[in-house]
């Protein structure tokens, strides 16, 4: 993959969101959610989508920025 920043070549991997505490059962965790720009700064986001933790991800070496591919999680997950 290219970097969308810079064009350069990016190397593949792995992008996890942890706390930390990845031993201990605290529930659901940490959520990571995507939602539109508009509502970034609302407290109450209606539209946003919450995607799973670990997925496939982009380093640039140039830039120093990454590029995560992650699922939307399941409403099941939230019930």
């Amino acid at each position: 993959m290219n970097c969308p920043y810079c064009g350069e070549d990016m190397k593949k991997g792995c992008v996890e969101v942890r706390d930390g505490s990845e031993f201990i059962n605290l529930g659901i965790g940490i959520v990571v959610s995507w939602m539109p720009e508009d509502e970034r700064k609302k407290i109450l986001r209606k539209n946003a989508v919450h995607l799973n933790t670990k997925g496939e991800g982009y380093y640039c070496e140039k830039c120093k920025k990454t590029v995560a591919l992650l699922d939307e999680r399941g409403d099941e997950f939230f019930q």
